[in-house]
């Protein structure tokens, strides 16, 4: 008698939003409303510096992040500074620790944003995410602390 070996069988499911415009009557789902506009340019996080080197000079090109060092910022002797591209002022992302968002964000330049480490005192390392206001996810490999 002969038996077939078993066969590995992989199911994937995929969310496909109804409706990729703006649509202003739609119920909203969960926390994040459907993404309602291309989900390009990405993102991306290169590093971040802790609080007590985030007061680094910015690139000669982020004149505005120049300008942030400036001001008085009542969080800024805990705030991270966060490198990386795309960031946007018109459509700011939220920062996450792994499951943990950021209590405050601030987007300097589309190089340059300023964020707050998450409130609890786990150390074990956890990825930053960026989470875009229409719930796109953008993971990163660059790990806190």
């Amino acid at each position: 008698m002969l038996i077939d070996p078993p066969i590995d069988q992989i199911r994937y499911n995929f969310y496909v939003p109804p409706v990729l415009f703006d649509n202003q009557h739609a119920p909203q789902t969960g926390s994040f409303p459907i993404p309602s506009k291309p989900v390009t340019p990405f993102p991306g996080v290169v590093k971040y510096l802790p609080p007590d080197r985030a007061a680094e000079a910015p690139k000669s090109n982020c004149a505005q992040s120049r300008a942030m060092l400036a001001k008085p910022n009542p969080h800024a002797s805990k705030m991270l500074t966060v490198y990386g591209e795309n960031f946007s002022k018109n459509d700011p992302v939220h920062v996450f620790f792994g499951s943990e968002p950021s209590p405050y964000v601030e987007v300097r330049c589309t190089e340059v944003l300023g964020c707050l480490p998450p409130e609890s005192q786990i150390v074990k390392r956890r990825p930053i995410i960026l989470i875009r206001s229409d719930g796109v996810v953008f993971p990163s490999s660059t790990m806190y602390p």
